[in-house]
């Protein structure tokens, strides 16, 4: 989705440069998916994304 392997995701988040707010809940990492809507609408038109997840 990110283009980017999950490997690095973990790592970018480790350091605290993701470009989305993540939290640790139990063994895993959480994202909100507003934060990655807002992330991937970087570049398009939010009315075409939108459209989308209806």
């Amino acid at each position: 989705m990110l283009g980017v392997r999950r490997s690095t995701a973990y790592e970018t988040i480790a350091e605290g440069t993701f470009p989305a707010p993540s939290i640790r809940a139990g063994g895993r990492w959480r994202v909100s998916q507003e934060a990655l809507r807002r992330l991937l609408d970087v570049g398009r038109g939010v009315s075409s994304q939108r459209a989308l997840c209806r």
